[in-house]
Parts: C-alpha cells; structure tokens; sequence
C-alpha cells in the first residue's frame, strides 16, 4: 500500500470513525474485572489494531506464537493488542497510547513501544534479514507483534521486547508489574493486572505514531515522539559530522577524542528534560560510545568505524 499524505489536522477524525468498541470480561482467582475497550486503527495506512476479545485474536495470536503457547503473553492479554502492518513498508518504530479511563471520568495517559534506531541510521532499501528489522519494535510487511503495557512480542516472534508503558501516576505498580514480567512470575502478573484493571471502567487504544524504514511518520504525535526520535537521530549524525570535520582539518587523534571525552563527561539535567536537553543527552551517550569502541579496538579504527557510518545516506525524517 502507497502511504498518501494526509493532514494530520484530519487524523483526529479519522481515527474517530475507525474506532471499534469491545468488551473485556476476565475472571481468574475467582475474582472479574468488566472492561470496555475502544481500539482506533490505522486502516488506510495498513495499520490495524486487535483487542484481545476480537473473534480474530486467539487465531492470530495463536500463528504469531507458531501454535506455541505463551503463558506471559495469556497473563498480559487484557493489557495487549495485536499490532498488524499490512502495508509494504517495514516498521522500525512505535508509540501505541492507552488511555485508562475512572469510574468518576478521569483519565490515566500510558504509552507503550519504541524505536530500533540503527534502521534511522543505515542506508536503504533495507533487506528482509537487516539486524535492525530482526527483532525489537520492527513489525516487517505482512506481520503482526504482540503489544502490551508490560512486555511486548516481536513480529518474528523472537522473544520478549521492553514495551513497558509510562505515563501513569502510579508508576510503582507499573514498575512491579513490569518487572514480574521480565521475571515471568506469571501469579504476580495476573494479580497485578487485575488489581489495576478494577481502578477502571474503560480503556481506549490507539496509535500515536509510527516510523517507518524510510523515515516516514503517522500518527498524530500527542507525545513528542517524532521529535524525541528526530533528536535521537541527529544527536549522532551531527557528531559523526564533528569527527569528520575535525578529520578533513588533519585534527589528532588526541585532540578528536578530547572533544568527544568533553561530550561525554558532560552533567546530566536536573530538571525535566526539554527538547534540547534530549539532544544533549542523546549526543553524550553516542560520545560514551565512542570512547568504549576505543577502548576495545583502539582510536583510528574508531574513527574509522564512525566515519563509514556518516558516509551512509541515512533515511530523512519526515512527518505525512
């Protein structure tokens, strides 16, 4: 499917008329939990949502999984959508957002995804077997991942992603319900998802963005997250444009890894970080890096090694 560009002043509407409603009725340890669920979709964009009492779900979950069953994923399913890209284009990153809604009308925001940024950062068409279209939050053509607010399963089924959600005011019990999922502590899981569950009496799923191999990006954006990823991308092509401008001005060795020792003993925030400051941190991580590629091989392959990486022609970011 060809992505046509759409406004995104007209999305809003788009996903309103392509909302489903669905109920969600759970009962394990002789206790229920009744929950409305509204799933708002993608379509036009091959980009499709399944909540877990869609007559489809059990079945596609069932062929994702390879007929194999999943007791995390049975114990997490009534915080998970199945993610389905039926377009052309593989995912290389996502931001679902589930909005957890009170009995008296308040509303709890919660994000779940991420990005596998080294497919931001190569040069296309990438190949079916990339690394970076292998696992992580990359759904290839034609495939469908697991998503839920605690853990999340690749399109290729190749083990559990961190998919964890934020948002939440009580983020301690996401923490614990996050951990016992890594630790797969599945009696711990079910107790912790029912207890949040019962605070509710509904909850909606939908997309907030998505990038695709080529740079492109839907979604409606509420979170920042196309400017978090642009500066996560920029932060280490402008420093590779650094390096290979201190190269091009016969720069040292020394002098080269002084500046990047300077980036990366620079302080973190102490304050919520602001675009700016994501960009700052993004490029001191990227210049810890560098220093560690150092020390395992030595300065000149370093350098080389992110110099062959700045002659690529990365993917440019843009919105649709």
């Amino acid at each position: 499917m060809t992505i046509r560009k759409i406004r995104l002043s007209t999305l809003s509407a788009i996903l309103a008329l392509t909302g489903l409603t669905l109920f969600l009725s759970i009962s394990q340890k002789a206790r229920a939990v009744s929950m409305k669920i509204n799933i708002k979709d993608l379509p036009e964009h091959g980009l499709k949502l399944i909540g877990p009492t869609h007559p489809s779900f059990q079945g596609k979950l069932s062929a994702m999984l390879k007929d194999k069953r999943d007791p995390l994923a049975d114990a997490l399913m009534p915080y998970a959508v199945l993610l389905e890209n039926e377009g052309k284009k593989a995912i290389v990153g996502y931001r679902l957002k589930w909005e957890m809604t009170r009995p008296d009308g308040t509303v709890s925001v919660r994000q779940a995804g991420g990005i596998n940024p080294g497919a931001l950062m190569d040069e296309g068409p990438l190949g079916p077997d990339h690394p970076s279209l292998a696992d992580g939050f990359a759904v290839k053509p034609h495939s469908t991942a697991f998503v839920s607010l605690a853990s999340s399963l690749g399109g290729d089924y190749s083990g559990t992603v961190t998919g964890y959600a934020e948002g939440s005011p009580d983020s301690a019990a996401l923490d614990e319900l996050r951990l016992a999922a890594k630790e797969k502590r599945l009696p711990s899981v079910e107790d912790a998802v029912i207890a949040d569950l019962q605070n509710y009496k509904s909850m909606t799923v939908s997309f907030d963005g998505v990038f695709f191999e080529d740079g492109t990006f839907i979604g409606p954006d509420t979170t920042g997250f196309f400017a978090t990823v642009e500066a996560y991308v920029n932060a280490k092509r402008d420093l590779l444009q650094e390096i290979n401008f201190a190269v091009g001005r016969n720069r040292s060795l020394d002098e080269i890894f002084s500046y990047i020792e300077e980036l990366a003993s620079s302080p973190l925030p102490d304050r919520k970080l602001s675009q700016a400051d994501l960009y700052n941190l993004y490029k001191k991580m990227y210049a810890e890096e560098a220093l560690r590629m150092r020390a395992v091989s030595n300065g000149r392959r370093a350098v080389e090694i992110e110099l062959q990486q700045y002659q690529k022609k990365w993917p440019k970011l843009k919105k649709l």
